[in-house]
């Protein structure tokens, strides 16, 4: 459960709400070699077809649907994270990780978001109806002419999720 003016150590960074299902969830190929990302950073294949890596400008793909994180993880915080009593157990750098497709149709709720003096930056002041992109793993609003991966469907919350319906 989320708590006010902030996000719960327990709480997921993504939930896949509409469109999702088990099936589509892909695990042949390994997190990042290095670095900690979070649940719901928004990845690519890398240049190898082997590991996942961070998305560049707009090229997303795929979401990682668990924390990668390095070295022992010595807190219940950090070793579990629970979505409706599964535990959702962070990744080690270059093991095996399941990502959920960016697909269109499908609904997620994130707080994997450009916030702050960011160019792109989604706050509380977002409409409903912003189009969105990915940039270095995160979703911002879209900037020039890139093509757009989805939309706002529910403004930044006080807990710094919103709800993006993607394309």
């Amino acid at each position: 459960m989320s708590q006010t003016g902030g996000q719960s150590a327990l709480e997921p960074n993504v939930q896949f709400l509409i469109g999702f299902n088990l099936t589509d969830r892909e695990g042949r190929f390994k997190a990042p070699a290095s670095g900690t990302y979070d649940d719901g950073w928004l990845v690519k294949m890398g240049s190898l077809g082997t590991h996942w890596e961070t998305c560049g400008d707009n090229d997303a793909t795929h979401i990682f649907e668990q924390p990668v994180g390095t070295g022992p993880i010595a807190s219940a915080a950090t070793r579990e994270k629970y979505t409706q009593g599964i535990p959702q157990n962070i990744v080690g750098n270059g093991a095996e990780i399941t990502v959920m497709p960016i697909d269109g149709g499908r609904l997620i709720r994130t707080s994997i978001i450009w916030d702050g003096s960011t160019t792109g930056a989604l706050d509380t002041s977002t409409a409903v109806g912003t189009q969105v992109e990915s940039y270095n793993g995160k979703w911002r609003e879209v900037q020039g002419a890139n093509t757009a991966k989805g939309e706002i469907q529910k403004t930044v919350d006080s807990n710094g999720f919103c709800e993006i319906y993607l394309y």
